[in-house]
């Protein structure tokens, strides 16, 4: 039932990792995806997104502004 209250069991925490490895592929800042238990939540925006980026690289990652972050994305993107 809605209540219209801010339920923090339907929301979802986005929990960054740093991983020192280089080992690995994508960035050292990776997001940590929680089991989700509701079939509503397995649809939100945020799931959709965490493997996107953390198979992203540090160089894009590590952009200095939102303006350079998009231009390295693009130029990332359109190298595949």
């Amino acid at each position: 039932m809605l209540t219209g209250k801010y339920d923090t069991d339907s929301c979802i925490e986005l929990i960054f990792v740093t991983n020192p490895g280089t080992h690995t592929h994508g960035n050292k800042l990776k997001i940590c995806q929680d089991h989700v238990h509701y079939n509503l939540r397995k649809y939100f925006f945020a799931n959709g997104v965490i493997c996107t980026w953390n198979s992203l690289p540090n160089s894009v990652i590590e952009a200095n502004s939102v303006n350079s972050f998009k231009n390295r994305i693009d130029k990332y993107w359109n190298n595949f």
